[in-house]
């Protein structure tokens, strides 16, 4: 019998979405799965969408959004709680069109001994362009890159799974272990950079990270930041992505590579900010994020 898999998905106030994303996952061929949806306390009337068209999925309801980290952290308990030996950790905003793809990421983790975190080829909402072909933090640059970004899917078709630094939250399967191990995903970030922090944790305890580009979903993204499918950024966006880069430094750099990353945030971040969002406001947020988390951190440690 092949391993129970937990499927989690969070929502907030994204009702098509999640519903589409759960139609497509009644699709997979895979044998032993089950699906639990967290509702981030929606006031968009998701919960009652979700009981009308998928009455026997587990719901969780939360009475207020606890971010990406606290709301997931819901349905892994949960997950463990059932017996899972995998977590499928998945955005409301991803369409899964290959039936076969819950197959090949498990399939994969069950013959590499050290995957601890697998992921899929993550496209645009076109199907065609890659958003997401594995991650690699930038100390440079002041955060994490995505591989193989904007190439066309026929670039990867021939490619072989391969280590990576981290995995995306929008598509991440976890062996429940890892979470044995090292704990939950941290919830000292409300949105962004819990998936670096996770995977960073796990690989300094023995887990490594895989990207399998055999399999791929569609993802619409940033649909509950409010850009759905662009390549930009909100002042939300900016301040939660700041606020979290310090963190993830903090807890996971060393000294001169942690100095190096944050000195970025005030210069090659804080300029790539300026040219994709084209709003002094939003960098005016980046940097009060940096400021306040630095002066967190500071009074943590202090």
């Amino acid at each position: 019998m092949k391993p129970e898999v937990s499927i989690v998905i969070l929502n907030w106030n994204a009702k098509t979405e999640i519903l589409e994303c759960l139609e497509s996952l009644s699709k997979l061929s895979y044998s032993n799965f089950q699906i639990i949806v967290v509702d981030n306390g929606s006031t968009d009337d998701s919960v009652n969408a979700i009981k009308k068209r998928f009455p026997l999925i587990n719901l969780v309801e939360l009475s207020r959004n606890c971010g990406f980290a606290g709301g997931n952290n819901e349905g892994i308990r949960l997950a463990l709680e059932m017996g899972s030996k995998y977590v499928l950790l998945l955005n409301n905003d991803t369409i899964v069109e290959d039936a076969d793809f819950l197959d090949s990421l498990v399939c994969f983790a069950e013959s590499v001994a050290d995957a601890g975190i697998i992921g899929p080829l993550i496209l645009y909402e076109d199907g065609e362009t890659v958003w997401f072909a594995g991650g690699k933090l930038s100390v440079f640059f002041g955060t994490c890159i995505h591989r193989g970004k904007r190439r066309r899917k026929h670039a990867f078709k021939r490619a072989q799974p391969s280590p990576v630094e981290y995995i995306t939250g929008c598509a991440m399967l976890v062996r429940t272990d890892v979470f044995e191990t090292i704990g939950l995903l941290e919830e000292r970030y409300f949105l962004y950079w819990e998936d670096a922090d996770f995977c960073f944790r796990a690989r300094a305890n023995g887990y490594n990270c895989y990207i399998v580009p055999g399999c791929s979903i569609r993802h619409k993204k940033s649909t509950s930041a409010g850009t759905k499918g662009k390549d930009r950024l909100t002042e939300f966006q900016a301040y939660n992505q700041a606020k979290g880069a310090v963190v993830f430094a903090h807890h996971n750099l060393g000294r001169i590579e942690r100095a190096a990353f944050l000195f970025a945030q005030f210069s090659t971040r804080l300029l790539y900010v300026l040219v994709v969002s084209r709003s002094f406001k939003v960098m005016d947020k980046h940097i009060s994020g940096v400021i306040e988390a630095l002066g967190s951190v500071r009074s943590s440690t202090g």
